[in-house]
């Protein structure tokens, strides 16, 4: 067996470096274990969901009251969510820089989502997305047969972007990306007590996408990251190999920054360590983050305190 090395994490080990926020951000994110009575209920779209809303909270420079959080909800509540984060956007300065993210982790069929005995269509969710008031406005989507919400209008399946844009320059567009395309399953994993999409995307938001090692993970570095981890795994699953997609409309240049490292608590892997580590949460039971780590360069993973095991 091999073993375990334990760390708490209690205080904050990492100074400091971001800037002063510049952009307002808000976020909805969905999590429904439950597809109505023609689907096995899914087991950890909830876990999901609040792994999502936490890593945004913590990293993301979000306002606490600025991340809701729906689990269980229907459509409807989801409508609502939208409204209500659509008036917020409405009441704002216009001398101010907004970005939207919406996450849904939950069952879809046919071109929508299932929520309980609700239905919420792709399409639309789509359309109001890209129609919400904001600079920057990204939809993710964790479900099977997600790539409803970019195949009209050339999604793409692949690892990388061809942008890199910042939510703080002058920057303005759409981005959607999907866990699986149109025909594929999204696939769930007992081992990592989720999704393996939502797994690799908030670890990679939590350090391990950040390739040019600048302590800020951006879009770009975590889509590129979250594909090649899903494919290479899903490659070996019953279900078959799983392709996330992505979608974008943008004008503007720069680097898209959806979380930065440096102001919280963390681990750090010195230049000396090389591997692949597995940090597990032993509070809340879950995998948390991973990381693959070469020789000769420092990483760091942001982490909320807590207490866990490195295998």
């Amino acid at each position: 067996m091999r073993s375990f090395g334990l760390i708490a994490l209690t205080a904050l080990l990492f100074a400091s470096q971001a800037e002063a926020a510049s952009v307002r951000r808000f976020a909805l994110v969905v999590g429904n274990n439950d597809g109505g009575t023609d689907v096995e209920t899914l087991r950890y779209a909830h876990q999901d969901a609040r792994k999502m809303a936490g890593v945004l909270s913590e990293l993301g420079g979000y306002r606490q009251d600025d991340v809701v959080a729906l689990y269980d909800s229907g459509s409807q509540d989801v409508w609502r969510a939208l409204d209500a984060m659509q008036a917020k956007l409405r009441m704002l300065p216009d001398d101010v820089r907004t970005s939207v993210l919406v996450y849904y982790s939950g069952h879809a069929k046919m071109g929508s989502l299932r929520l309980g005995a609700t239905r919420l269509d792709l399409r639309k969710l789509r359309d109001r997305i890209a129609g919400l008031p904001a600079d920057v406005r990204i939809g993710i989507i964790d479900a099977c047969e997600s790539g409803v919400l970019t195949r009209e209008k050339g999604g793409r399946r692949g690892p990388s972007f061809l942008f890199d844009a910042d939510d703080r320059a002058p920057t303005k567009g759409l981005i959607l990306i999907s866990s699986s395309s149109e025909n594929e399953s999204s696939q769930e994993s007992d081992e990592l007590g989720g999704s393996f999409f939502t797994h690799y995307l908030t670890s990679g938001l939590r350090g391990d996408a950040d390739a040019s090692a600048d302590q800020r993970v951006t879009l770009g570095e975590v889509y590129r990251y979250t594909y090649n981890k899903t494919v290479s795994v899903t490659a070996h699953t019953r279900s078959g190999t799983q392709h996330p997609t992505y979608l974008y409309d943008l004008e503007g240049q720069g680097d898209i920054v959806l979380t930065e490292l440096g102001g919280g608590s963390g681990l750090g892997f010195p230049e000396a360590l090389a591997g692949d580590y597995i940090i597990f949460d032993l509070v809340g039971e879950q995998v948390v983050a991973e990381i693959n780590k070469a020789a000769g360069a420092y990483r760091q993973l942001a982490l909320p305190p807590g207490q866990y095991a490195i295998k």
